[in-house]
């Protein structure tokens, strides 16, 4: 049985949101004895280099093409009417490669890691789409759409247009794919429940969440500490990603200055990849410390008392909370960095989303006792919901529907098919 994704990325190292995902889908469905074939655009030497790491490291067939100039496929967008998002991730080449693949390989399933990746397997020549049938697996992750809305909702003219045109394109590509694919998921519940109530013309479709799990071999609880000084503050993210970004900056004109007044030796560690300039200027606090790319991320979380989230735009779940509540760090993040996420709110996880909730909860977490409470509970928390196995259990029925018939797909969620999820009035077929 052979399986090919189509991912926006080389999945390999696995060091971010959307890359981490897709390498643990593959891992786990090797495991269960699929080929595996993945099809990428690379938009570098460095990811060409990661195209033949994620051989060597997992044995799995990597088919890629350069991308086109940036730039060059913006204007293609905008005079075509696609999505910023398609453009930029199409590569012609690719398309050609991905084609020849279909031809000479039967695969079981096809699964794409985003929506803007559908046009891979939409344009088909009819020829081979005719001569064909597999399952069609659309991995949303977020709900993009209404991510791309939120940044509207936030920026100024001209951006504002820009946004509010790629949300709208967006969604009704998202609409589209699920229209169209045998089966679509999302990371989380919560973001199946807002692409539903968006789009509740579309509610008779099947659409599941599937979370992500986490490595508690690695991410693995800090030492216990006798003294309970709350130190270092730490953040961790690509920090050229918008969300993050704002993230960072609220934390630092909002809640900063009044820990800085409470606890004046204490620093706050911004850990992540591609800092903006806006970013790096921060460091120019003696408080603040900017990393940039790290090798192993580990120390930094074992060394910080405290993990922040405090996201203003976000969607989806935050891998970066689940990591740190893995290492016993308690996490104060706001309501939309814990969305998806679950968790006893104040007690696993802990929510705050102005200044005086920050100072409330930091507070709170002077007393050792109550900090150990928190931390062991996170712990807890990952260990008991959190494995990876556990999270991907229904991956295996969506890529093998003949050992499990639609109905039980709802039955392993344990939702009922008449609110949670919808049974699909498509059979899986041709991929085009």
């Amino acid at each position: 049985m052979a399986i090919l994704f189509i991912t926006q990325r080389v999945p390999y190292p696995p060091n971010k949101g959307e890359k981490l995902r897709t390498y643990h889908q593959i891992k786990h469905l090797l495991d269960k004895g699929y080929g595996i074939t993945v099809a990428c655009p690379i938009a570098d030497k460095q990811e060409a280099e990661y195209a033949q790491a994620l051989t060597d490291k997992l044995g799995v067939e990597v088919i890629s093409a350069p991308l086109r100039n940036t730039a060059l496929s913006y204007v293609s967008a905008i005079l075509t009417g696609q999505s910023l998002s398609e453009a930029k991730f199409y590569s012609a080449q690719l398309t050609s490669l991905i084609h020849q693949a279909l031809i000479s390989q039967n695969y079981t399933a096809i699964i794409c890691s985003a929506s803007s990746l559908a046009q891979y397997i939409w344009d088909l020549p009819s020829a081979l789409a005719n001569s064909m049938s597999c399952i069609k697996v659309m991995d949303f992750m977020d709900l993009d759409s209404d991510k791309w809305a939120q940044y509207a909702t936030k920026a100024p003219w001209p951006m504002s247009w820009v946004y509010s045109r790629e949300a709208e394109k967006v969604k009704q590509l998202e609409q589209r794919v699920v229209d169209h694919f045998d089966r679509s998921f999302f990371i989380s519940q919560k973001e199946v429940d807002l692409f539903e109530s968006q789009n509740p013309h579309l509610i008779q479709r099947r659409v599941l969440a599937i979370g992500n799990g986490i490595e508690t071999e690695y991410f693995s609880p800090k030492p216990i500490q006798e003294k309970q000084a709350l130190e270092t503050y730490l953040f961790v993210g690509v920090m050229d990603y918008k969300p993050n970004i704002d993230a960072v900056l609220w934390f630092c004109e909002y809640v900063w200055p009044s820990i800085l007044r409470r606890t004046p030796h204490v620093r706050f560690v911004i850990a992540g990849m591609s800092p903006s300039k806006v970013i790096k200027d921060l460091a120019k606090q003696p408080s603040i410390q900017v990393t940039g790319f790290v090798d192993n991320i580990l120390p930094y979380f074992h060394q910080a008392d405290v993990f922040v989230a405090p996201f203003q735009i976000a969607r989806g779940v935050q891998n970066k909370v689940l990591q740190a509540m893995a290492c016993g760090i308690p996490v104060i993040t706001s309501s939309l960095g814990a969305e998806g996420i679950e968790a006893v709110h104040q007690k696993e996880l802990l929510i705050a989303n102005n200044t005086n909730q920050y100072m409330e909860i930091i507070e709170q977490l002077t007393d050792p006792r109550r900090y150990q409470v928190v931390a062991n509970a996170a712990i807890a928390r990952i260990e008991m919901d959190y494995s990876w196995d556990g999270q991907l259990k229904l991956l295996n029925q969506l890529v093998t529907p003949e050992e499990s018939p639609l109905v039980d797909i709802a039955n392993a969620t344990g939702s009922n098919p008449s609110t949670d999820s919808h049974t699909n009035t498509s059979t899986p077929g041709q991929c085009a």
